[in-house]
């Protein structure tokens, strides 16, 4: 809990609007972490708003915090009571994959510490389709194989539904990819609902955020990790020694 003498002023940002979506699919996401520890795995709960045209892939919690920011950016400041209520909301990840079909290009936004997008043309993930098949939310879906960025990936894609779309950085296929890991089992996405309805595609484009390029990004990303405190202010103990961050355990999701 904050103070109650706290305040803020809320980053501005635009509201972009890119339609409703056609459907609504929930994916648990199980990914490992650190690499030098293989036993241990995270659990994340990731949307995909897709309608075919655009779709976006995200933490659903940020629903309620967009919707909260929207409220208090028309004021000139926040207080404790407003800053306590956005605290309660726990997102667990701030990136966001943006895919527009209709222009061949994908977005991609991470928070650290400041907001950074990243912006190219859709990659091409050339798929090798299977015979075999299972069920997957009574879905009859197909397999299929990939090789992208580093990683060796089976999908399974449903037949019926007819979106070439997928988790994150994932489409290509002739149907919703509804679950996909790699050859290693370091990421695997499962699809655990699908809602038809016509929710609002929405993103926050704030303006404040940093644009660069994906190989910048990733370098950024890198640093960040390798070296959390990179652009704090430097601390030191009572002692007057420099407090050293250590760096957080990453594994990236692609590797080239």
């Amino acid at each position: 809990m904050l103070p109650h003498d706290s305040k803020l002023k809320i980053d501005s940002f635009v509201i972009e609007r890119y339609g409703k979506a056609q459907y609504n699919v929930i994916y648990d996401v199980e990914f490992t972490p650190n690499t030098a520890d293989l036993s241990k795995k995270n659990n994340v709960s990731l949307l995909l708003q897709s309608n075919g045209k655009i779709s976006k892939f995200f933490d659903p919690n940020t629903l309620n915090r967009d919707s909260l920011l929207q409220d208090y950016q028309k004021k000139d400041n926040v207080g404790s009571d407003e800053l306590n209520q956005l605290l309660k909301i726990k997102v667990k990840s701030d990136r966001i994959i943006l895919k527009n079909f209709t222009k061949n290009l994908i977005i991609v936004e991470n928070k650290y510490r400041k907001r950074y997008q990243y912006d190219e043309l859709l990659p091409t993930l050339v798929w090798k389709i299977e015979k075999e098949t299972k069920l997957i939310l009574e879905q009859q879906c197909q397999k299929a194989t990939t090789y992208f960025r580093g990683r060796l990936y089976t999908a399974w894609f449903a037949q019926n539904i007819t979106l070439n779309d997928g988790p994150d950085l994932f489409h290509g296929l002739p149907g919703l990819i509804l679950e996909i890991s790699d050859s290693q089992e370091h990421f695997h996405f499962k699809a655990i609902a699908i809602v038809k309805n016509e929710n609002e595609i929405n993103m926050l484009n704030y303006k404040n955020k940093i644009k660069l390029s994906r190989e910048k990004f990733r370098i950024l990303q890198k640093n960040y990790f390798d070296n959390p405190g990179f652009d704090m202010r430097t601390a030191f103990n009572p002692d007057g020694t420099q407090i050293k961050i250590p760096s957080i355990p990453y594994n990236s999701l692609e590797l080239e």
